[in-house]
């Protein structure tokens, strides 16, 4: 019979139960994934550790939490849940289930949950905290402000709370005390840039401007990377009149890493405006790499074009313009006149026969097909029979009551060399406007200009 020494020197040499051996080893190492915010690997210990031992709250909130920080909030709500069942006591696991709800837009649970959390540990600031964001979601503002103004009442260094604070007095209108609390945020916590910018937004709003640049810039020192302080502060310097500190902060804006295409179409607008076309040009090119198809840059950049007398570069811009299921008969008409003004007689045709059936067919566009048709020196586009029977269509379709139908008439008759029918028309067009206009007294001159052809 082996001895009492035997026995304890054998249980010594023995190793652990394999249940318990794999849960601690879980539990250990997903502690330590847990403090390094590797959630994910943090998962899946605590799952291992859960498995080994499915009894023991603990594994569950620490794969809870976990799951959490994953967001992963619908997985950490059976865990947390029951964690919350069987110690009901205890404040910290109601407080991540209320979290959890107000993830999944839950707010009424997340209200329950949180209020509960509340009660059992009162002294709990982001308790208070949380359960604001849920009552403010809703629309419980008055209770919402109640629980933040608890917030910092129970840890005054706590930023988030006293821009909480701010923010809602601030949409409450309650302007001063909006003031006091945003600037204690940016005071408590010099990092986060959106106490400072709503702080801009408040001077901003009330028209002090050199105020609001000071925030705004602030905002934008604290967080370079995003560019919605930089876009602010450069529409703060373009109101102020300082074009190249407004110019600045665009770029600032469009360096950022959230930068969309807005930045960019402001900094062109700008660019534009104080007549430097090229940079600008580049600026509306940067928000079409990042809005592939953007119509104000597209039309920005045929604007451009056009205005440097560049047609060849406008076209592109304007053809992609034209191409809409609905294209405006001002960009057609423009698209028409570039094709023809490069020499582009087959392309100048297609695009004015494209005017002709924009919109509804509307008259303004059939006027300019006949007008060109009549006018142009280019071969494949100018066919004056063609065009005069298009003006006399739309001068009966009108019944003669259209003094811009009888004036493309009048255009198609002389390029006949038909002067007294043209000089007929211009007079039956003045006879529609107002005769002390200058206009009429315009268009009279024109039919004794064209009169006196006709007699030569």
């Amino acid at each position: 019979m082996p001895s009492v020494g035997s026995i304890l020197l054998l249980c010594l040499l023995l190793p652990p139960q394999p249940g318990e051996d794999v849960k601690s080893v879980a539990v250990a190492r997903g502690r330590s994934l847990l403090d390094g915010r590797q959630f994910d690997e943090a998962v899946e210990q605590f799952q291992r550790a859960v498995e080994a031992d499915p009894a023991d709250p603990d594994a569950h909130y620490l794969l809870g939490i976990s799951l959490f920080g994953a967001g992963r909030f619908a997985e950490a709500e059976e865990p947390l849940k029951r964690v919350a069942e069987t110690y009901p006591e205890d404040a910290q696991p109601l407080e991540f289930l209320g979290r959890v709800y107000f993830q999944l837009e839950q707010f009424e649970q997340a209200c329950v949950v949180l209020e509960r959390a509340a009660l059992l540990n009162p002294g709990e600031a982001r308790t208070f905290n949380h359960l604001g964001a849920a009552l403010l979601r809703l629309g419980r503002s008055d209770e919402a402000l109640g629980a933040f103004r608890r917030t910092i009442e129970l840890d005054p260094a706590f930023a988030v709370g006293h821009f909480n604070v701010g923010v809602l007095c601030q949409m409450r209108g309650q302007r001063l005390a909006a003031i006091h609390d945003l600037e204690e945020a940016a005071r408590l916590d010099e990092l986060d840039p959106d106490a400072t910018s709503a702080l801009g937004d408040l001077y901003l709003e009330s028209g002090e401007l050199e105020q609001a640049r000071v925030w705004y810039g602030l905002s934008a020192q604290r967080r370079p990377e995003r560019a919605r302080p930089w876009v602010a502060l450069g529409a703060v310097n373009e109101r102020l009149g300082e074009a190249r500190q407004a110019a600045e902060a665009y770029r600032g804006a469009c360096a950022a890493q959230d930068a969309g295409a807005g930045p960019f179409l402001s900094l062109g607008d700008l660019l534009a405006a104080r007549g430097r076309p090229r940079e600008a040009a580049a600026a509306y090119r940067g928000a079409l790499e990042r809005e592939p198809g953007l119509e104000r840059a597209v039309r920005s950049l045929a604007d451009l074009a056009e205005d440097m007398g560049d047609l060849e570069a406008a076209i592109p811009y304007l053809e992609e313009l034209a191409r809409s299921e609905q294209p405006d008969p001002e960009i057609v008409r423009r698209l028409s006149e570039a094709r023809e003004a490069t020499g582009d007689a087959e392309g100048a045709r297609a695009a004015y026969a494209l005017l002709a059936l924009t919109g509804d067919g509307s008259r303004r566009s059939l006027l300019a097909l006949a007008d060109r048709m009549a006018t142009s020196l280019l071969p494949g586009i100018r066919d004056v029979q063609c065009a005069h029977e298009l003006a006399q269509a739309l001068v009966e379709g009108s019944r003669g009551q259209s003094a811009g139908a009888l004036f493309v008439l009048s255009r198609a008759e002389s390029a006949l060399g038909r002067g007294d029918a043209a000089a007929l028309s211009l007079e039956r067009a003045a006879a529609l406007i107002d005769p002390r206009a200058p206009l009429c007294a315009l268009l009279k001159r024109e039919a004794l200009r064209a009169r006196a052809s006709g007699r030569d």
